[in-house]
């Protein structure tokens, strides 16, 4: 299955495609069939057809960078919610927003180092010797 290929490009049925939904926002299995009232075994025999279970882990993926896009966003609100806290007229948040700054810069800078000494590794591990 290609990168760009959607629910709609598959050979499915409206209701295997509304299965995969529920299913992708949290259904069980037993869930999703009695909502979209269809058989429950025939959810089961969808689930072990090739094509279905990769619509289905398409319709996963596509569930999950969406919600990392959403994630990526609340970082940068959090950060800049915790600049502004530096600024606080009140020392003890001041204090902790500073705190919390210095700390997470010093964490990103030792993932970055060892970033480079896995890479480094990696690279005796895996050339001609």
């Amino acid at each position: 299955m290609s990168q760009n290929t959607t629910l709609l490009d598959q050979k499915l049925t409206i209701r295997q495609i509304r299965v995969i939904t529920a299913l992708v926002t949290g259904a069980s299995i037993e869930e999703a069939a009695d909502q979209v009232k269809v058989n429950r075994a025939s959810v089961h025999r969808w689930l072990r057809k090739p094509d279905f279970r990769d619509a289905l882990d398409l319709a996963r993926k596509d569930a999950i960078r969406l919600a990392f896009s959403k994630l990526d966003q609340a970082v940068s609100e959090a950060a800049d919610k915790l600049i502004s806290l530096t600024k606080s007229s009140v020392e003890s948040i001041s204090l902790r927003a500073c705190e919390l700054i210095l700390r997470f810069a010093r964490e990103h800078v030792e993932i970055g180092d060892l970033l480079v000494r896995i890479d480094a590794i990696e690279k005796r591990i895996n050339s001609p010797q």
